[in-house]
């Protein structure tokens, strides 16, 4: 689509749209206009979803300072992650999203941990951070994250990668 310039409000090309001064100055008033409006409300939409954005969060441990001590105790209760086969390993749904479920999944070697009380911890430590975000008022992403297919790699509990 060719824009015509305006030039003291004359339509300087005048023989691409065929007119007279007169009727070319409609054309180009309305030329101007019809960019002017999509602009603006692109400008406007991008704006909004951008205030949207600040407002769009996710807590994690570091937002809600009563679980950092029991999330750091926690990964210090399942850092040995070291197995012989996949049946030593299993997982727990850990953490709290804004619109339900888990935020991700902790790996560790039932070899290396006391099951009963990591449960605990664990049960606690969601509790405190569901809590949390709920007087928050804050949300997040609502995605759901994958239950792991646990595999004993390289003598560690690990989430097993699937290769395409």
């Amino acid at each position: 689509m060719v824009i015509a310039a305006i030039r003291g409000g004359i339509c300087s090309r005048q023989n691409n749209f065929g007119c007279t001064n007169e009727l070319c100055q409609t054309k180009c008033g309305m030329a101007r206009i019809s960019i002017r409006r999509p602009m603006t409300i692109l400008i406007t939409l991008c704006l909004g979803l951008l205030g949207c954005a600040q407002k769009d969060s996710t807590i994690t441990s570091a937002g809600c300072p009563s679980s950092t001590s029991l999330n750091d105790e926690i990964q210090k209760l399942v850092s040995d992650k070291s197995c012989t086969n996949a049946q030593d390993c299993s997982h727990k749904a850990y953490g709290y999203k804004a619109c339900g479920g888990p935020s991700t999944f902790l790996i560790y070697s039932k070899k290396n941990v006391n099951e009963a009380d990591l449960t605990q911890k664990v049960d606690n430590y969601n509790s405190v951070v569901e809590k949390c975000v709920k007087e928050s008022g804050l949300s997040g992403e609502c995605s759901v994250p994958n239950v792991p297919t646990l595999a004993c790699n390289a003598g560690a509990c690990k989430e097993q990668e699937f290769t395409p």
